[in-house]
């Protein structure tokens, strides 16, 4: 039997509280489609099925919302994030044939909801009688719960890096407001020193105006800040989708979406944490800036104006893209921002890893790290925004050999500052940064030579559990998640279990009765174990197709206490 292929056909983003009053003013309501190539009317009849699919229902008084339709070859899922924001996406079949179909159900059209916005399923809606749509798949068509958790994924990361959506919009609101009363009190200010008498008047002409822009401009605000938020979507989902247009690779990891620890001992923990706690307390000592006839000069005298550094609030210490240690970052935040970051950095990665190489083969160790982003060059500063608790940081990304450190730091300064010492108009803020980092790369490399090699010798002493296993182990309260399987060279036999173990997580998750332990054999004739217990899931396959039930019962029960003994001493 031949795997069917999904890839991302549509994506889009509506609120209709932005649409005009008149027809020609409904456009309004669309925020961002992807591919922005599809002819707007297009665009538009795609806003309409979505609209009508989402909404009525609520026709019938209650809290059903109609989130999804499956078709032969296309399926729809929609989500609503944010009270009136709406995101849906199309995920079309590569081919044309359709492997499989659902049962007495060969022509239909399968329509999914879930009650209210808590994410979880609810039933399919036709003729047959009403089963669990969550573990809706035939065959091999992609699971409904796998197309929903990428575009929440979509949406937790847009949130991290940029902000909810009502908040960009509100913030464009504000600074287009602001530059225009800027711009109308420079026109002031210039006629203010032609004549000193008109003071009066043109302040209160001032208040008049304003008065009036809040009022009657206010369509205008939202208009333009409407191109705002367009423009924020735009350039973050433009590129997210085009790293995430292959759906046929998802799977159980994917669902859980959980992080790869690195198991190491207590001791070379502590070590570790004592370097993160002492990272983050990095400040530049007896220095300050003094601005003497317009030139910056450092020095170390009194009465002079101190300014603010920069302050580490938090960071994750990863070890060959394993996490070590995360410091005052949820874990949620710590995977979406290592995720996004990673994926976009791979090229930067890969060139400082050839580089690492070559001075390895030339005898020479390499005993500096370099910056992924923040201090870049030596007059240019670029770290990406990141909203942490609800408060606006930047992420510096700072390499040395395997080790890769993310820096949640709180700036006071703009996302991009140049240093342009030369002109001489560098800021008070360049200089800052500049030898900010500059002596926090120093201390860096320091530390960070002995840590490596400690880190290294604690890994080879780590004992593994027997990875002859097919098993999944994820810890919900941590996201940690730990396996043997290798996801990139899975075979039909190993997809088709991965395809029942995504089924078995959702069964156990929404069971009602407590489901702790699942025992099934798929068509392959392999036996898949599911086992829940304290927020803890672990998933076994046997390949073997001649144990009997009462065999995989035993052999479950002695894998599982070697399994956790093993963790136990790590």
């Amino acid at each position: 039997m031949t795997e069917e292929n999904y890839q991302l056909d549509k994506f889009f983003i509506f609120n209709r509280k932005f649409e005009g009053k008149s027809e020609e003013l409904d456009y309004l309501k669309l925020l961002y489609f992807y591919p922005s190539e599809v002819p707007f009317n297009d665009q538009m009849m795609q806003i309409g099925i979505a609209e009508a699919l989402t909404g009525f229902t609520t026709t019938f008084g209650n809290d059903m919302i109609c989130d999804s339709l499956f078709t032969d070859q296309s399926k729809y899922v929609f989500i609503e994030p944010e009270p009136g924001y709406w995101m849906g996406c199309c995920v079309k079949s590569l081919s044309s044939i359709h492997l499989a179909q659902q049962q007495n159900n060969n022509n239909g059209i399968f329509f999914g909801g879930n009650a209210g916005n808590s994410g979880n399923a609810g039933s399919i809606l036709s003729e047959q009688p009403i089963q669990d749509f969550s573990v809706y798949s035939d065959h091999y068509n992609l699971p409904y719960l796998l197309i929903k958790s990428k575009l929440w994924s979509s949406y937790f990361t847009f949130k991290t890096f940029h902000g909810k959506f009502e908040d960009v919009f509100q913030k464009a609101i504000l600074n287009n407001y602001c530059n225009t009363n800027e711009n109308q009190h420079t026109l002031q200010n210039s006629t203010l020193q032609q004549n000193n008498n008109l003071q009066n008047n043109n302040l209160q002409e001032d208040k008049e105006n304003k008065s009036e822009l809040q009022l009657k401009g206010l369509i205008n605000y939202n208009e333009n800040a409407l191109n705002g938020l367009r423009y924020q979507l735009s350039f973050f989902f433009d590129i997210y989708w085009k790293n995430h247009l292959q759906f046929q690779s998802f799977n159980i990891f994917n669902l859980l979406n959980g992080l790869q620890f690195l198991p190491i001992q207590t001791n070379s923990f502590l070590i570790i944490q004592t370097f993160m706690n002492r990272l983050f307390q990095f400040t530049l000592q007896n220095w300050t800036l003094n601005l003497i006839n317009n030139t910056l000069q450092s020095t170390v005298v009194n009465n002079t104006t101190t300014l603010q550094q920069p302050k580490i609030i938090g960071g994750l210490f990863f070890y060959e893209n394993y996490l070590i240690f995360n410091g005052n970052v949820t874990h949620e935040d710590c995977k979406i921002i290592s995720d996004h970051l990673f994926l976009l950095l791979d090229d930067k990665l890969k060139k400082v890893n050839v580089t690492q190489q070559l001075t390895l083969q030339q005898g020479l160790i390499n005993s500096y790290g370099t910056y992924l982003t923040g201090l870049i060059e030596e007059n240019k500063f670029i770290a990406p925004k990141v909203y942490i608790n609800n408060r606006e940081c930047q992420v510096v990304v700072f390499k040395y050999q395997k080790i890769v450190l993310f820096l949640i730091v709180d700036h006071y300064n703009q996302q991009q500052s140049n240093l342009d010492n030369n002109k001489g108009n560098s800021s008070c803020e360049d200089v800052v940064i500049y030898n900010y980092y500059s002596k926090l790369r120093e201390w860096m490399n320091g530390e960070l030579n002995g840590l490596n090699k400690h880190v290294s010798e604690a890994i080879n002493r780590i004992t593994n559990f027997d990875d002859a296993y097919k098993y999944i182990y994820f810890n919900q309260m941590n996201l940690a998640i730990k396996s043997s399987i290798l996801t990139n060279s899975l075979t039909n036999t190993m997809k088709e279990a991965l395809q029942m173990v995504c089924h078995l997580h959702t069964q156990i998750k929404q069971s009602k009765d407590g489901l702790k332990d699942v025992i099934v054999r798929n068509r392959k004739d392999s036996w898949i174990v599911g086992k829940y217990f304290a927020e803890r899931e672990f998933f076994i396959i046997f390949d073997q197709k001649n144990y009997s039930l009462l065999e995989v019962h035993e052999q479950t029960q002695r894998i599982t206490k070697l399994f956790f003994a093993t963790s136990s001493k790590q």
